[in-house]
């Protein structure tokens, strides 16, 4: 696990159809984008309920960028080991969804 990044997502979609599908839209330009492009898999983090602490966390981790700052550091969050994706979930955050890339559009 060399890069740990965040970013935060408004607009994804959870679609069960034998498989589970998590579908989510990231901007070209957004260093996310170049993140998942190059590793091709990525953890989501479902935030079930708001507690003051972890809320402060998020809007800082989504009015931030990782090209400028380590929001990781900045916030200390803390990370566990990942199963089936080479990347780590957020412990304060347990439900978490471990996806891989099946599909893209530009």
């Amino acid at each position: 696990m060399s890069i740990v990044h965040y970013y935060i997502c408004n607009k994804s979609f959870i679609l069960y159809s034998r498989k589970l599908f998590f579908t989510t839209y990231i901007r070209h330009g957004r260093f996310t984008y170049e993140q998942i492009e190059n590793t091709k898999e990525f953890t989501a983090s479902v935030l079930l309920e708001r507690t003051p602490k972890v809320s402060k966390k998020i809007v800082y981790i989504g009015s931030r960028s990782d090209r400028d700052i380590n929001k990781l550091a900045d916030c200390i969050l803390t990370l566990t080991e990942e199963i089936e994706v080479n990347s780590p979930a957020i412990k304060e955050i347990p439900l978490t969804l471990e996806c891989k890339v099946i599909y893209s559009q530009v």
